[in-house]
């Protein structure tokens, strides 16, 4: 029994031995924008080596080594080689050192995706190794890491999705995402961007654009471009333009449009409403212009129902109604005359 007892002694002696003589390398993570990135190898518990043996694998189409900034003062003749995938780190001395918890050395490399990772060749015996100076293997643990590019799409601002915009200069605004250092902005009358009325290359995050065709939908996206001139794009928005209209656009509406009914028209009551205004679909906007086509106001029909729509700031007059619609991904537009008596 005395014998037992002294055996489990011994053993709880060394195994704490045992774990101090471990050392530990590793990898941090790192988030950062796209290009230069510097990746520390940092080790504990570094004592007693005589040699170094690091193989440090990679894919060179997401990442690519680029060179080192510094090595430990200990190890300054460390040999580093880089072959396809894989960079090699070696050194060897007849003395030992002692570097304890510290940075062997950093590493830089060009930073191409949207994420990768460096990994230790911890399964090929001897890639990754430690020794003493008498030749004894040291027992380690590595870790290798991840790189995540912060790099995001703008967000769009204004105009807001679905709006109808009156002025003659139509202001686009955006948010500057991390790592952008320039924008693509579009613009077109094609929700896939097959046409495009503007394709400009922008250092701010806004521009106004004028000179637009009147009651016409537009679609527009920005895309954020960084240092590797990778381009992430926003999410597309719609806004019609309905600038002060002429008569003879309207009519042109007229022509190639479904007509409104209205109820009641002539309208002496405080409400109206439209018979066919196409309930199950979404987006339905009502634009109101006076006599000279000028708009008047602009209604957004939230509801499935047969909406009553005011007329309080509606005078006795004629008036030409919009209504549009958008059903699955298209939009459609009806036109109806409205006489108001009052």
């Amino acid at each position: 029994m005395n014998l037992f007892k002294g055996i489990i002694i011994i053993s709880l002696l060394f195994i704490p031995t045992m774990m101090r003589s471990q050392i530990y390398t590793s990898l941090p993570d790192i988030s950062s924008c796209n290009g230069n990135v510097t990746i520390p190898v940092l080790v504990s518990n570094f004592n007693n080596v005589g040699a170094i043996t690091l193989t440090l694998e990679f894919d060179s189409t997401l990442i690519k080594y680029t060179g080192f900034q510094q090595r430990h003062p200990s190890v300054q003749s460390m040999l580093i080689n880089k072959l396809n995938n894989t960079l090699y780190l070696t050194w060897a001395s007849v003395s030992s050192v002692n570097i304890g918890n510290d940075t062997l050395i950093k590493l830089n490399f060009n930073f191409l995706s949207d994420s990768a990772k460096l990994k230790w060749d911890t399964l090929n015996a001897g890639n990754c190794e430690y020794s003493n100076s008498l030749g004894n293997t040291i027992i380690s643990y590595f870790k290798g890491n991840s790189i995540i590019s912060t790099f995001t799409s703008p967000g769009l601002i204004s105009p807001a999705n679905n709006n109808t915009e009156v002025n003659n200069i139509v202001n686009f605004n955006w948010s500057s995402p991390n790592c952008a250092s320039s924008y693509k902005f579009q613009l077109s009358n094609d929700s896939s961007f097959n046409s495009l009325i503007i394709d400009s290359n922008i250092s701010g995050t806004n521009i106004g654009v004028k000179n637009l065709t009147n009651l016409n939908t537009y679609y527009w996206r920005v895309g954020a471009i960084n240092i590797i001139n990778t381009i992430k794009w926003s999410v597309k928005r719609n806004f019609y333009y309905a600038n002060t209209t002429s008569i003879s656009e309207i009519n042109h509406l007229k022509q190639n449009n479904d007509q409104l009914l209205f109820y009641p028209n002539p309208c002496n009551q405080k409400y109206f409403s439209i018979l066919n205004n196409e309930i199950n679909c979404n987006d339905r906007v009502v634009m109101i212009y006076n006599s000279a086509g000028i708009l008047i106001s602009t209604k957004v029909l939230s509801s499935k129902d047969n909406e009553l729509i005011n007329t309080d700031d509606l005078t006795k007059g004629l008036y030409f109604i919009i209504y549009r619609f958008r059903s699955n991904s298209d939009i459609f537009y009806k036109y109806g005359k409205l006489i108001i008596e009052k």
